[in-house]
């Protein structure tokens, strides 16, 4: 039986003895949820993934009147399969603010305020999202598709494992320094070559990102690795590199250098494209 069916059998069984509902709690499911016009719920365990999108069953079914399908299922769950809430995707701007502020007071009780993962998405929706990052969380993982943000949001945690930004005009180098993320991935960046000239030299002198393990990032200006790392002491790597691409496909990249931080930890540094754009791949080797 998947999920539903379970939470539907045990609905339809209200004097199920306790042997069964044990049985029903013995492999805890973990939950994604996707919310938004057609809000979604992941039912995940090792080997095993489900899920179940509210569609709109009537025809003046409103987007917010699906998430209650959603969250209602979700209640249901974790009553009866003693599941989990861990990551979010976040439509944010699918709702009005009330609503959103609603939604957001509705996850941070089912998740007592901490959640894995995060990816929040929309335009203009900076209050929001302020909002989302002052009551939830997060652990681990940080997404944010949100366009139209001015400045560096202060919910925004500097510690996590992994931060990704699609649309980081907002991102200055005083920023960037700032962060302290094992993986960073960015896009729609206003960065100069002399920004990222700077950021290199801090990291070989570990005044910054001392955990960082990979950074992808598009670049605002043209110009080769050799112009970029002005000033900077770097060896040529001989051999090309493997870099999975996110549709899928597998790219060799070429012409790399390696700097070297001041305890001997070394970095490796490509070039490649991403959307078209020039973009720079830099990924560190942590001695175990």
């Amino acid at each position: 039986m998947h999920p539903i069916e379970i939470i539907n059998f045990a609905k339809s069984h209200p004097t199920c003895d306790k042997i069964t509902y044990s049985l029903f709690k013995r492999h805890r499911y973990f939950i994604s949820l996707e919310i938004g016009k057609i809000p979604r719920i992941w039912f995940r365990r090792p080997g095993f993934h489900y899920v179940s999108e509210a569609q709109n069953s009537e025809p003046n079914q409103t987007p917010i009147q699906c998430l209650k399908i959603i969250q209602e299922l979700f209640d249901d769950s974790t009553c009866i399969l003693n599941s989990k809430l861990t990551n979010v995707v976040f439509s944010i701007d699918s709702f009005c603010s009330t609503d959103n502020k609603n939604t957001i007071d509705w996850l941070k009780s089912r998740s007592s305020g901490t959640m894995i993962l995060a990816c929040i998405e929309g335009e203009n929706v900076e209050e929001d999202l302020n909002y989302f990052l002052q009551e939830i969380k997060i652990t681990k993982a940080l997404a944010i598709h949100v366009s139209g943000l001015k400045n560096l949001l202060p919910g925004i945690p500097r510690d996590l494992e992994y931060l990704e930004i699609l649309h980081g005009q907002w991102i200055t180098l005083d920023i960037l320094l700032s962060f302290n993320f094992a993986e960073l991935q960015m896009q729609n960046l206003v960065l100069t070559n002399q920004d990222w000239n700077m950021f290199f030299q801090k990291w070989m002198k570990s005044e910054c990102h001392l955990k960082l393990k990979s950074v992808k990032a598009q670049l605002n200006e043209e110009g080769v690795l050799e112009n970029i790392l002005e000033g900077i002491d770097f060896t040529y790597i001989n051999s090309p590199k493997e870099f999975s691409k996110q549709e899928g496909n597998v790219v060799l990249l070429h012409s790399g250098v390696k700097i070297v931080r001041n305890d001997e930890v070394v970095a490796s540094i490509f070039q490649l494209l991403i959307e078209g754009s020039l973009a720079i791949l830099m990924e560190v080797h942590h001695v175990q």
